[in-house]
């Protein structure tokens, strides 16, 4: 008498099809990580030239940045996000701070998509010329820091086209990645001019707006 052909799938059969499932898997989640990462990345491209357009906008009437001013004082990039959100200039919905207390504690801590801080201030250069009578006077201005980036956001970020849409043409004066010793002032940057400067888990890419015209 033969004997019936075993029917069903042998354990080896599973854990083979089982061991498929996880490799598709873990390649779907990476996928869908870097797409994400990448989304996240042109969202924070996507918010520093709104933030270029939307600060020049804002003061172009005035002729200088607020906080540059002559009469004008800003004691930390803090105070002056709180002033810069108390004017409208910037939404609330980048505030992260301290929930209970309104804009005066909330927007002391600005976040970007990618999750680091963002930093808005009055360069140190512009704050020491407020009510100068030096013709340098001119050169008051605020800068736009974004910290806490991994190196491939840095790399992304550092080398976009800076001269063009949102607002940036002509606005964005320089970027300093990192404690590179110069600025890039021409955009895109070539890649091999930022990847260095980009080595590192918290990296900062600072962008530099250019002065307005002091209205006298």
């Amino acid at each position: 008498m033969s004997r019936e052909k075993q029917k069903g799938r042998t354990m080896v059969e599973m854990l083979g099809v089982l061991a498929i499932v996880a490799v598709l898997a873990v390649g779907i989640i990476a996928i869908y990580n870097m797409a994400m990462g990448r989304l996240r990345i042109n969202q924070t491209i996507d918010l520093v030239q709104n933030l270029v357009y939307d600060l020049r906008t804002a003061n172009m009437v005035r002729g200088h940045y607020y906080g540059t001013g002559k009469g004008e004082t800003v004691n930390t990039y803090a105070d002056y996000q709180v002033y810069l959100a108390k004017k409208k200039v910037i939404p609330r919905l980048l505030c992260s701070g301290d929930k209970t207390g309104g804009e005066d504690t909330e927007c002391k801590i600005l976040t970007h998509p990618l999750g680091g801080e963002l930093r808005i201030s009055p360069t140190e250069e512009g704050k020491a010329q407020v009510g100068s009578d030096n013709p340098e006077a001119s050169k008051q201005t605020v800068a736009i820091t974004l910290l806490n980036l991994n190196r491939s956001a840095c790399v992304y970020i550092a080398t976009a086209d800076w001269s063009t849409g949102g607002g940036t043409s002509d606005t964005v004066q320089s970027i300093k990645v990192g404690n590179a010793a110069t600025e890039i002032t021409e955009y895109p940057a070539d890649i091999a001019d930022v990847v260095g400067d980009c080595t590192g888990k918290d990296v900062s890419i600072v962008f530099t707006l250019r002065s307005l015209k002091l209205s006298k």
